[in-house]
């Protein structure tokens, strides 16, 4: 009777080791391409153990040489599937948009006699932030955050907020710019042109949050735009950003 419930004790706890087939194990090392024999196939043990040929320290061995053959077999699968899903994403994207803030103008008070700003980009599904400087209307924060362009029509959304410690943080406003105009510049691909060449403009109209007149032009070998934008839904407020791009080998930019 002891040996008996030993005995299903002992299969109880081998079965999770014993669930992969042949196919399957097969099918892993053809995706890997690995085929060499370094332990049982699984019918095999099983077939073994069930007929009382293979036990003891032998099973244990052949079970861990197994258990190790199928988890390096898993292993390698699942880094080719993230190898592909990191090449698809490189061939869907155009490039990388380094967005520099430089700093906030005349940014709106909500603390008792000042604020402490921070910035918030977003593109799509992206979110990026800046660093939260402490007491100042009029920050510097200069400061790169990068994002990865797979449709140029996207706007990028900028926010600004007062971090607070013990609630929730303050809107200070926010703005929306678009970079067509920006990366039509870049498909130009001035080489060759004077440094600091002005390439296009865009100016301030109703439909944009744009302050001054932005200029897009050449500067040591890359594309690079200016902005100012007006802070909406906010009394006053504006920030500086300089934008540049980032071209990715592979992708279709």
């Amino acid at each position: 009777m002891a040996r008996r419930k030993e005995n299903h004790s002992f299969s109880r706890r081998m079965q999770p080791l014993l669930t992969c087939d042949n196919r399957r194990l097969r099918s892993l090392e053809r995706v890997t391409g690995n085929s060499r024999r370094r332990s049982p196939r699984p019918t095999y043990l099983r077939r073994q153990y069930r007929r009382g040929l293979v036990t003891g320290p032998r099973l244990w061995i052949l079970l861990t040489l197994l258990h190790k053959q199928i988890k390096l077999a898993t292993q390698s699968v699942e880094s080719l599937d993230k190898r592909g899903r990191q090449e698809a994403m490189v061939e869907r994207l155009l490039g990388l948009l380094r967005v520099r803030v430089l700093r906030g103008v005349n940014l709106a008070v909500r603390d008792t006699w000042s604020s402490d700003p921070y910035v918030v980009l977003r593109m799509g599904k992206q979110k990026l932030k800046t660093r939260a400087i402490k007491k100042c209307i009029n920050p510097v924060w200069n400061e790169d955050l990068t994002l990865s362009v797979e449709d140029p029509t996207l706007l990028v959304r900028l926010e600004v907020y007062d971090k607070d410690t013990f609630s929730f943080d303050d809107p200070m406003g926010n703005a929306e710019f678009d970079i067509e105009r920006f990366l039509e510049a870049v498909k130009m691909n001035p080489v060759g042109v004077p440094n600091g060449t002005i390439i296009t403009k865009v100016v301030p109209n109703r439909q944009n949050c744009i302050a001054d007149e932005s200029p897009i032009y050449w500067s040591d070998g890359k594309v690079v735009q200016d902005l100012v934008l007006r802070l909406r839904n906010v009394e006053c407020g504006e920030v500086e950003l300089q934008l540049q791009w980032v071209s990715v080998p592979g992708s279709r930019g």
